[in-house]
């Protein structure tokens, strides 16, 4: 391992670090004040932005020049309809939005259509704004990127240019038990959607009043919660050129911040108690549904209250001779030779010559360089991590109400049971956290410490200049990274020189991915490359150990339980 020169390491650039390191205090107060003190609040009698209904194509190519002219804008696809948002500002988009000053345009999918089959036209009914979804270089914000390209993939659109705000909301609240839009509203603005009485993808008409008044509401929330966790992130951030030793050191202020967080005695030991709750509830679960498998007997549960449930593993094996019988011009371009190291050792061991450096010696012949590297992989540890671990631990074997509590769970034989004990115990967790007003703190911390932990891994392979592995040790903290060389069988070379070995060893490998990618190259729809894929797979059930899903139901909407 190359080991940097750490003397000329100091933690200077203060000012920077300063300004990356502010809690979400002073200006962003009002934001983080704690819900404990007030009730969630109810949905606005109106939706803060102005709404605009547009069902003609004359008015879909009016709003052209205002998405060409917006900076961003969110998205969001339902039956019924687009949902576009933007900014009234352009030049202050986040300012406008925390002023409530934005527009919203329901694009009537169907008024369109309608209009569209009349004139018997045959571009698409989004024609006008297509150029601009499409367009890589214009931002767009969605919720749930996967299921929007699939929705405009049915009117012909390649949408792009997005930022998905799922992927963003699990890094900076990694424990939620929900990332759905509501659930995300609630947790980083503190407001409800009442989706059931919304209606999230109705397409009836005529709507009701309330429906009216609050569909434009998704595609507002998804660009508020755009501008909330970007500001989060803006904070999070450290400068460009900080130096690792200081990355480090502000990476284990920000993990020590993370575990001070919850400096409430009462606060801590009622969040251990339901953590101890949940650790229980969970194995019973596993133990019960292991034992069902041993035994051979099938009772899953699935139901309002979640699934609990054990079944074989299936494993996928490609059909070899079926896919060169299929496909005869595609399968010399997918199917690749390989050996397992353990296929080798067999068959030396057969041969009276299974010592370890026979082993390698002809593993390490009978492959070659490619020249290419694997990712590296990154172990950072900091002067947090380096303590030794805190005598103040809250010892909670006096609770004797929760000692009887875990008792009880662990007699506890129904499945539905478990998971309603499990499923509480994680949203009161929530609960606790959100109206203890912790919410967005731990979302800034949680974010700093990714986004350090990546500017770290990022600095450290600036400095080593393309080495295979590296690392640091400094003061504040040691980071190192490695990663391996990619080899490649030389199967001619095998089979030329230990033919008796190869005919054992040498199996062939398909990869779904790669079969894939040919077919779609050669022309092949999506739909016909995996219609050819489910038929060269095959899928062989593993009976022991066996697949246990244990998946609570939490619902729409988590804060249900505090009105």
């Amino acid at each position: 391992m190359e080991l940097l020169n750490t003397s000329n390491y100091s933690p200077e650039d203060s000012s920077d670090e300063e300004l990356c390191s502010r809690d979400l205090s002073a200006a962003d107060s009002s934001s983080t004040s704690p819900l404990a003190e007030r009730h969630l609040p109810p949905l606005s009698s109106k939706p803060p932005f102005a709404v605009q209904r547009i069902a003609t194509s004359l008015e879909l190519q009016a709003l052209l020049p205002k998405l060409e002219h917006a900076p961003l804008f969110s998205l969001d696809m339902k039956t019924s309809g687009l949902q576009i948002s933007l900014p009234e500002d352009s030049d202050s988009w986040q300012k406008s939005i925390q002023r409530g000053n934005g527009e919203t345009f329901l694009i009537d999918i169907h008024a369109l259509q309608e209009e569209s089959e009349q004139a018997g036209s045959p571009a698409g009914i989004l024609a006008p704004v297509q150029p601009i979804l499409e367009d890589s270089e214009k931002l767009k914000i969605v919720h749930d990127a996967s299921f929007e390209k699939e929705q405009f993939k049915k009117l012909d659109i390649q949408l792009d240019g997005i930022r998905d705000l799922m992927p963003i909301i699990k890094m900076m609240r990694p424990n939620l038990k929900s990332y759905s839009l509501q659930t995300s509203a609630l947790e980083f603005l503190g407001e409800v959607i009442h989706q059931k009485e919304q209606g999230r993808d109705s397409a009836a008409r005529p709507r009701s009043t309330y429906q009216a008044e609050y569909a434009p509401r998704d595609s507002e929330m998804v660009l508020r919660i755009y501008e909330k966790t970007r500001s989060i992130e803006l904070r999070a951030t450290p400068p460009q050129r900080m130096l690792i030793s200081t990355l480090l050191k502000r990476l284990g202020e920000a993990k020590q911040e993370r575990s001070e967080l919850f400096n409430d005695t009462e606060l801590k030991e009622h969040l251990k108690s339901l953590q101890e709750e949940v650790k229980a509830a969970k194995s019973r679960l596993l133990n019960v549904l292991t034992a069902e498998a041993r035994s051979g007997v099938v009772d899953n549960y699935s139901g309002p209250l979640g699934i609990a449930s054990q079944s074989p593993f299936n494993i996928e094996i490609a059909d070899i001779s079926k896919l060169k019988s299929l496909l005869p011009e595609i399968a010399p371009k997918v199917i690749e030779e390989k050996v397992r190291k353990e296929d080798l050792r067999d068959a030396l061991l057969r041969q009276g010559r299974g010592q370890e450096k026979n082993v390698e010696r002809i593993w390490n012949e009978i492959h070659e360089d490619t020249g290419k590297h694997s990712l590296p992989t990154f172990q950072i540890t900091t002067f947090r991590d380096q303590e030794t671990p805190s005598s103040e631990t809250l010892s909670l074997q006096g609770d004797s109400a929760l000692s009887r509590k875990l008792q009880q769970i662990e007699k506890e034989d129904s499945k539905e049971a478990l998971l309603e004990i499990l499923r509480n115990a994680e949203l009161e967790q929530l609960q606790l956290i959100r109206e203890a007003g912790y919410g967005l703190k731990l979302a800034f911390v949680e974010t700093k410490i990714h986004k350090y932990s990546e500017r770290i891994c990022d600095r450290l392979l600036e400095l080593t200049d393309g080495a295979s592995s590296g690392g640091y040790r400094g003061k504040n903290g040691n980071v190192t990274f490695s990663s391996r060389a990619l080899r490649k069988l030389k199967a001619s070379y095998f089979r030329e020189h230990y033919p008796e070995l190869a005919d054992h060893c040498i199996r062939e490998h398909v990869s779904k991915k790669t079969l894939h990618e040919v077919l779609l190259a050669d022309g092949r729809t999506r739909t016909e490359s995996e219609s050819i894929i489910h038929k060269v797979f095959q899928s062989i059930p593993k009976e022991y150990p066996p697949k246990i899903t244990i998946r609570p139901n939490y619902g729409e909407d988590l804060g249900s339980t505090t009105d």
